[in-house]
């Protein structure tokens, strides 16, 4: 395992245990448990695939226009994908 591996999945742990920290004694419903590990999973397999060999890591390599924008200063946001914002049930 690489480096830039190790740290993505370390993020996602970090990612998961503060989202769930701030819940600790919430009770949730089985749906949503099931929702949070379908996310966890596509969250996992997005970075497995940037960190392919040959592949870009970030979104903004693969914009020309977006990467202009950047080296000028600009900040820029874009969305991870289609279910960005996901909605919760």
């Amino acid at each position: 395992m690489t480096q830039l591996e190790k740290f993505a999945r370390c993020l996602d742990g970090a990612i998961a245990a503060l989202c769930l920290g701030q819940y600790w004694g919430a009770d949730l419903k089985p749906e949503m448990l099931r929702r949070w590990e379908e996310y966890i999973q596509m969250v996992d397999a997005r970075n497995q695939a940037r960190l392919a060999p040959g592949a870009t890591f970030l979104s903004s390599d693969e914009i020309p226009e977006q990467m202009a924008k950047l080296r000028s200063g600009e900040i820029v946001v874009t969305p991870v994908g289609p279910l960005v914002p996901m909605k919760v049930p």
